[in-house]
């Protein structure tokens, strides 16, 4: 299937608002402790061949880079969340923007492999962000997809190019775990 992805205007409103009510209930989406509207972020629309819309991902960009709050494909599988993602990261890097992030929720496994496919790497969970989200949309389910309980969110990006780093590699630093197991032990062995 052809896809063109291209800024929403008001000819794909109807549409991407249906695809958030099916994927959200709703325009309304939670994350990171903060209550989104859908529709007053930036969205790329992905259309097919017919003109039918067929994705959107919506957007929104601060000091941090661009963060992607909302991807839905109207079937998956087709190649739409791919040319979205692609799309997002061409226009992060075109305004100058080291990062693409976002957040899934720790029981979205498909999201997690689609995601990391993709060179999108894990930097951070957010221990009962889920939880805190509820006081603000309390439909959002207590268990979530594979029977797994909903509690967290996981935070991932993909660098688009930072001076002297090949992009996709995590600007993160690097952890080191010291401990002190007496003389001779904890070395290399």
């Amino acid at each position: 299937m052809a896809i063109e992805v291209r800024a929403a205007g008001p000819a794909e409103r109807t549409a991407v608002d249906a695809l958030h009510e099916r994927e959200w209930g709703g325009p309304y989406v939670i994350a990171h402790d903060t209550r989104y509207d859908l529709r007053t972020l930036p969205t790329l629309a992905a259309v097919d061949g017919a003109g039918a819309v067929v994705g959107a991902l919506a957007h929104r960009v601060d000091a941090e880079g661009l963060e992607v709050v909302s991807v839905v494909a109207a079937v998956s599988g087709g190649g739409v969340g791919t040319a979205l993602l692609s799309a997002a990261t061409a226009t992060a890097a075109a305004a100058g923007l080291t990062r693409v992030w976002l957040i899934t929720s720790n029981d979205n496994l498909r999201a997690l492999r689609f995601y990391q496919r993709r060179g999108m790497r894990l930097v951070r969970v957010d221990r009962g962000a889920v939880d805190r989200a509820r006081l603000l949309k309390p439909e959002i389910p207590l268990v979530g997809e594979d029977g797994i309980p909903l509690h967290d969110e996981v935070v991932l990006e993909l660098l688009t190019g930072v001076q002297g780093q090949p992009a996709g590699r995590s600007a993160a630093p690097w952890i080191s775990l010291t401990t002190d197991d007496g003389p001779g032990r904890g070395g290399p062995r």
